[in-house]
């Protein structure tokens, strides 16, 4: 019989894949500023999905962060250069993720994946 300790951590495991199955993680998008807030990185994935993947209008809610960034393993960490750091996207119907996801797989689709 399993402890109470493990199946704590399997159910905690399993919640935590439940809550990744709705995001999407958004590499490469340019921060507008060192103290982007939320609503700027919302706005500028809402742009990079209108804009770059023609993603039909949604109108299901997103939550929307940056991730903390890091320095730049291919720079020295005294230059401190930083890359963009990738912008989390928690999206309320798992059919937009599909969505997104097949959009980004399409020929002829100018983002790379």
């Amino acid at each position: 019989m399993a402890s109470f300790k493990e199946e704590k951590r399997k159910s905690d495991i399993l919640s935590e894949l439940r809550s990744k199955e709705f995001s999407v993680l958004f590499h490469g998008l340019k921060m507008n500023s060192n103290s982007e807030n939320p609503d700027e990185s919302e706005g500028i994935v809402t742009s990079f999905l209108i804009k770059d993947l023609k993603f039909p209008q949604s109108e299901s809610d997103r939550n929307v962060h940056r991730l903390p960034r890091r320095v730049d393993a291919t720079h020295s960490s005294t230059s401190g250069a930083h890359t963009n750091p990738p912008i989390a996207v928690k999206l309320s119907k798992i059919k937009d993720k599909f969505t997104i996801l097949k959009l980004l797989q399409e020929p002829g689709s100018s983002i790379a994946t």
